[in-house]
């Protein structure tokens, strides 16, 4: 079915009511956080409300007119419609918050979505992708610290590790010596009972030779006597 001109008017003309309800919306809410002063915060409030009733309205007349047109425009104007909720919904977060602040009684401030909100898409676009970037670049110096931090821990537990094994290296170090020193005091002491048993045994040897050379001599002396008395 052909897009009747008819049809395309009465489009246009309800994404024209859009843009302009939308818009005011958008600079109402833009107005408050520009303003410091709670008063007028509030006024601005009370008028975005009314603004955003008037968006709310026409985004539902927009969405109820294209039921009938035909296939072609119907399509493309349900993308604009999802376009447009998007867009309302965030204006209305904005809105939710603005409102809280000052019935709280504090002064609204502009939020980092509300900011991220007002740019175009193209800025938008740019924006979302430097910060993905730099959030990757700060999750890689996170990953790297806490590893930096993990290595510092090893070594730390490495130094008390090589602390201890050095302490135990120079207490058995010092056992070794005591141990070397007692070997020492070993060899010594049978150096001095070899000598003495050196000493020992030339003492048994001229024993032997002074007792047999007694023999001889007793033997002898008893040959002697038998022969002077038996013999002469």
């Amino acid at each position: 079915m052909a897009v009747s001109r008819a049809d395309e008017d009465a489009y246009q003309r309800l994404e024209n009511n859009w843009t302009a309800v939308s818009g005011a919306f958008a600079r109402k809410l833009r107005a408050i956080t520009e303003s410091q002063n709670l008063q007028l915060q509030q006024s601005l409030l009370t008028e975005a409300h009314a603004d955003a009733t008037d968006a709310r309205s026409a985004l539902d007349a927009l969405e109820a007119e294209i039921r009938h047109f035909p296939y072609s425009l119907r399509t493309r104007a349900q993308k604009s419609v999802a376009a447009h909720t998007e867009e309302l919904e965030k204006h209305m977060a904005s809105l939710r918050r603005y409102d809280a602040a000052i019935s709280k009684g504090q002064v609204a401030t502009v939020s980092h979505m509300d900011l991220v909100g007002r740019m175009g898409n193209a800025d938008q676009s740019r924006y979302l992708d430097n910060r993905q970037q730099l959030l990757q670049g700060s999750q890689i110096i996170s990953e790297s610290d806490a590893s930096l931090l993990r290595t510092q821990q090893v070594l730390a537990e490495t130094e008390v590790v090589g602390a201890a094994t050095s302490a135990q290296l120079l207490r058995q170090r010092e056992q070794f010596q005591g141990q070397l020193s007692n070997v020492h005091e070993t060899d010594d002491f049978l150096a001095r009972s070899k000598r003495t048993l050196g000493r020992m045994n030339k003492r048994i040897v001229t024993n032997k030779l002074i007792t047999g050379a007694i023999i001889l001599l007793e033997a002898g002396a008893c040959g002697l006597i038998v022969y002077l008395r038996y013999y002469k």
